[in-house]
């Protein structure tokens, strides 16, 4: 865990070190989610999300078989029926 000390500038602005915007893959006019969880603010990229997201799907997910390999399965069997 690192520590960093910023500032509220005129308008509520924050500046991100940039050792922190570099560590973490922050681009200049990326969007950034800040969330606040028990009276802490955490702020969270987009690309972090989507990995997260991909994580939890990947544990819900088969590991033997692709999604789309079994939609192509089930649209050939409903092919079939018809």
């Amino acid at each position: 865990m690192h520590t960093h000390q910023v500032q509220v500038t005129q308008g509520w602005h924050i500046d991100l070190p940039i050792n922190v915007c570099q560590d973490l893959d922050i681009k200049e006019g990326d969007v950034l989610q800040l969330v606040v969880v028990n009276g802490e603010i955490h702020l969270q990229s987009r690309r972090h999300n989507i990995r997260k997201a991909q994580m939890l799907f990947r544990s819900y997910c088969s590991k033997s078989t692709l999604l789309s390999d079994e939609l192509m399965q089930e649209r050939k069997i409903e092919a079939a029926n018809e």
